[in-house]
């Protein structure tokens, strides 16, 4: 006898199915007027409230009306009926045949497929099977794979008889989603077939991850690397125990001579931390190939194994010279401890690549103990040897800079010993951090060394800097000297150190720059022999048509560079493919010979006086003092106008006044 609530529980369905059978007729036409609002309104409801799954069919049916608006409120309501009942086994039952029963009569049948595979159980599955030839080959698979199960699988090896290759491919992706007994003996059956499919088989084993496709896949990648094949491998592997892992990875190595299968075999077999492992990574240290050689090395370096460091040193006795070096790079990495005797015991190798290989290492955290020994080697050691211990020696020494002197008697010898400019640069650096006054001595003794001019500036700037505010004197001796005969940038930085301690000198005038100039353009660049206006005449308060049709006009213009540099690029735009001009006037006490250096990115054209002097078309970077003119200067006032051409890039000019000699010679402004 059924208990209260069971009859309470069919009678209340009853009564739901009465009302959602009345409500059907009237979901369908508002979902299928011509009032847009009114379908928003239906469909929207929906989602508010409980709506019995037997409307289905009725609201299924309009994905076949003519009217896309219609289709898309259909959907959307399909949606909004199925929506709630995808949490409920019993539920999704009902749902299920109503789907299939939509299905069966509509011919638009897409969106049900998609909502099936949500909602379907195995109850389904045989219908769903059996609509393979009357909806899309795809729907169905994907229903089958969503639903899944043994029945699924069932469902998708019958159509694999009855399929062409690239229908069996899609089914063999669902069986290995599906996965399952049924599947995968399925798909082992299908491994053996030709590719495409076979490879397909193959890799949807590999998304099983059953180690029953071992050995197919080994056979397979011994003949090719193909890295969907390998990740296949890889998937089973991972769920193999430690051991039986290293021995699949042992055995692909052992019967594969392609380089991507050993290095990608020789990565997962130091994750297992095997002896064998350590062993097989050791084997292929020796490897002429980078590839091979890099990843044994790095696989070697990751290895968590307590036995590898005690396995590496044993091989270090017999290992030759080349490798005895990459040995002892893998246990430094592993374990610096461990690496220490070992490296200092090949300090005395018979080999120098050994001991520059140990040196290099021992660089990395030098020991203040080994001062002596870098030291020694790099002044008396082959020249593979110095350079290896000089830098050593040089890394000791960063790490002493909390000790200023004992640093920098270090930085001092290295820079003595150093036979590369490279190295006797990083010894600078250490100097200028560290230096003092007999230091700036030692930096003057090697003016001479070719290629080394600007870093000997710069140790001594950085000396000067230290000293300011102690010995403000000592400063501005260095900072005077820099300014006057350091490169650019440094001499700048000078005379703004200068000024920083209350020391403000002209250093520009003083070399003869002139640093005041009414500038004007840009101008299109036709060419060095076109004219513009400014060339043939003078109006300080004319307007005149520039490039890119833009109003220009004659504006003052001061620059404080230490070079007198006009930098024409930050001033104007457009500042490509364009010229500009500059007039400044000056006066001399005594006319007569003297000396026009000018410098310029790109070219030059010049008028003194108003007659045409110079031109250079060159296509350059600026170099002050790059071209030479030799004048004759009016006593008194004097006019000089420049033509600065530009192409790309850079854009500046600079010009001073010399004497026949080359030496500045004194004006006003």
């Amino acid at each position: 006898m059924m208990s209260r609530c069971v009859i309470g529980l069919l009678f209340c369905t009853f009564v739901s199915r009465i009302a959602a059978a009345e409500l059907v007729d009237d979901l369908v036409a508002a979902l299928s007027s011509e009032d847009s609002a009114v379908r928003r309104t239906a469909y929207t409801d929906i989602k508010s409230r409980e709506i019995d799954p037997s409307v289905i069919l009725g609201v299924a049916a309009l994905l076949d009306h003519e009217n896309p608006e219609v289709v898309r409120a259909a959907t959307l309501a399909l949606q909004g009926i199925v929506a709630p009942y995808t949490d409920s086994e019993g539920l999704r039952e009902i749902t299920g045949e109503a789907l299939c029963d939509a299905i069966d009569v509509v011919e638009n049948d897409h969106w049900l497929f998609w909502l099936l595979s949500y909602t379907g159980e195995k109850n389904v599955v045989a219908r769903v099977g059996g609509m393979f030839g009357k909806s899309r080959f795809d729907d169905v698979v994907l229903a089958l794979e969503r639903i899944g199960g043994e029945a699924s699988a069932k469902a998708l090896v019958r159509q694999l008889t009855k399929s062409d290759d690239e229908e069996r491919v899609a089914l063999i992706h669902a069986l290995g989603a599906v996965q399952g007994e049924t599947a995968i003996a399925a798909l082992l059956n299908q491994a053996a077939q030709p590719d495409p499919v076979g490879v397909a088989a193959l890799n949807a084993l590999g998304t099983i991850a059953t180690p029953r496709a071992l050995p197919i896949i080994e056979a397979r990648l011994r003949n090719e690397f193909d890295p969907m094949m390998f990740n296949a491998f890889l998937k089973i592997v991972q769920t193999l125990p430690v051991e039986g892992a290293a021995t699949s990875y042992e055995n692909l190595l052992k019967n594969s001579e392609d380089t991507r299968v050993h290095t990608a075999a020789l990565t997962g077999f130091a994750e297992t931390g095997t002896d064998a492992a350590i062993r097989a990574l050791l084997t292929a240290l020796y490897s002429d190939d980078p590839a091979i050689h890099g990843t044994a090395r790095n696989g070697l370096i990751a290895m968590e194994s307590n036995t590898a460091n005690r396995v590496l040193v044993a091989a270090l006795k017999s290992a030759g010279p080349d490798t005895k070096g990459v040995m002892l790079a893998i246990v430094h990495a592993r374990d610096p401890k461990v690496a220490a005797p070992l490296l200092e015991q090949a300090l005395n190798d018979s080999n120098a690549l050994v001991q520059a290989s140990a040196l290099s290492l021992l660089a990395d955290k030098p020991n203040p103990k080994h001062e002596k020994v870098f030291r020694d080697a790099a002044k008396d050691g082959s020249p593979i040897v110095k350079q290896a211990a000089l830098r050593a020696y040089l890394a000791l020494a960063s790490t002493l800079e909390d000790d200023r002197k004992q640093a920098l008697r270090i930085y001092q010898d290295a820079f003595e010993l150093a036979e590369q400019n490279e190295d006797r640069r990083a010894a600078l650096g250490g100097m200028g951090r560290t230096g003092s006054m007999t230091t700036l001595v030692t930096l003057q003794q090697h003016q001479d060394i070719p290629g080394l001019g600007d870093d000997l500036s710069e140790c001594a700037m950085a000396i000067a800097d230290r000293m300011a505010e102690s010995s403000p004197d000592v400063a501005i001796r260095v900072y005077e000297d820099i300014a006057l005969e350091g490169p650019a940038h440094l001499a700048q930085r000078a005379a703004d150190s200068m000024r920083a301690i209350g020391v403000d000198r002209d250093f520009a005038k003083e070399a003869g720059f002139l640093t005041k100039w009414k500038l004007i353009g840009p101008f299109p660049n036709e060419g060095m022999d076109a004219s513009a206006p400014p060339e043939t005449e003078f109006n300080e308060n004319a307007e005149y048509i520039g490039a890119n049709e833009k109003t220009v006009r004659w504006t003052n213009v001061r620059t404080p560079h230490i070079r007198g540099i006009f930098d024409l690029a930050r001033l104007f735009t457009p500042n490509e493919n364009c010229v500009s001009y500059a007039r400044t006037t000056f006066n001399v006490e005594k006319g007569g010979d003297a000396m026009l250096l000018l410098g310029s990115d790109d070219g030059i054209a010049c008028w003194l006086n108003g007659d045409k002097i110079h031109t250079n078309d060159a296509g350059r970077a600026l170099s002050i003092d790059a071209d030479r003119v030799a004048v004759k200067l009016n006593a008194g006032k004097n006019v000089l106008l420049l033509k600065i051409t530009q192409r790309t890039g850079g854009w500046a000019f600079c010009a001073r006044v010399a004497d026949s000699d080359g030496n500045p010679r004194l004006f006003n402004d």
